[in-house]
């Protein structure tokens, strides 16, 4: 387990040097207007919560390739012992767990685009609001900008819960 770690740390860490430094590439060559103050956050927001997003991914799949096959073949042939019937029977409802499994797999993937997005409106919200810090201050808009930023955090509770009951099914 301990080798297995190492190795997938190291393959990920890789993994992620790369993409990192090409996705930056990319952002360097963008035509000059993509840089606008609403447009970078989203940039960021993109930049920070996708690499995260992949990094997990990479550790499940990586982590799942050398594992899982190893268990599935021990329980294949611990079940085969025990009730070759069973086994079968167990064969036949596969397919129907898997499109389950891919249903749920989807709508995890449109609530985690849902929540990018509302964290691209946070990062926006605040930049805006702290890049116009005087005006604010001047026109005593606090309160009117911590409800406008407490609302993209609620939606952002809201998805974040949701994206919990999709998980945990």
């Amino acid at each position: 387990t301990v080798l297995q770690d190492v190795i997938l740390s190291r393959v990920i860490e890789r993994v992620l040097y790369r993409l990192r430094t090409k996705l930056f590439r990319r952002l360097l060559r963008l035509d000059l207007a993509m840089f606008d103050e609403d447009r970078r956050s989203k940039l960021l927001a993109r930049l920070t919560h996708d690499i995260d997003r992949v990094t997990g991914g990479l550790r499940v799949v990586f982590g799942s390739l050398t594992r899982e096959p190893l268990k599935i073949c021990a329980c294949l042939a611990g079940a085969a012992f025990i009730s070759w019937r069973l086994l079968g029977l167990s064969l036949l409802v596969f397919p129907v767990g898997f499109l389950l499994i891919r249903w749920f797999g989807n709508k995890i993937r449109n609530a985690d685009r849902e929540s990018m997005s509302a964290v691209a409106e946070l990062y926006t919200r605040a930049a805006n609001s702290l890049a116009g810090i005087a005006v604010v201050k001047s026109f005593t808009g606090e309160s009117y900008e911590l409800r406008r930023l407490a609302e993209v955090c609620h939606v952002i509770r809201r998805r974040g819960e949701r994206m919990a009951i999709f998980k945990s099914s």
